[in-house]
């Protein structure tokens, strides 16, 4: 697959909360970066991303979704070996939102820097 086919695979897999699919669309030397649990290497997203989906289940409560995300507002520009990618990003029935930051090459997805949508405090 090529960078484009290999971000979409790793969106597709988010929306629907397909963890093995997740894994598929990544390189072996992936790297997820979220503030709130730090770096996470590809070895370690399996279990990230069920906390993360658990915490949504807990969040969403007796309203479960269809979907587990929403991708919107996506940006690509191709550097070379490496496409540099951005999207916008909801989770149905919460709160949370906010960007993702890719790196994508040719063998998957290479990273992936998280931010959240936040007001700042008072």
């Amino acid at each position: 697959m090529g960078k484009s086919e290999n971000l979409d695979a790793y969106f597709e897999a988010v929306i629907n909360g397909d963890g093995e699919a997740l894994l598929e669309s990544m390189s072996d030397s992936f790297v997820f970066d979220d503030p709130n649990f730090g770096m996470v290497p590809k070895s370690g997203m399996a279990a990230y991303f069920s906390r993360f989906k658990d915490t949504v289940a807990t969040i969403r409560g007796d309203k479960p979704e269809e979907k587990l995300m929403v991708i919107s507002d996506i940006l690509t520009r191709d550097e070379g070996e490496v496409m540099i990618a951005s999207c916008w990003w909801s989770v149905p029935g919460t709160q949370i939102q906010g960007a993702g930051l890719f790196r994508v090459g040719d063998d998957g997805v290479l990273s992936e820097r998280l931010s959240y949508y936040a007001a700042l405090p008072d």
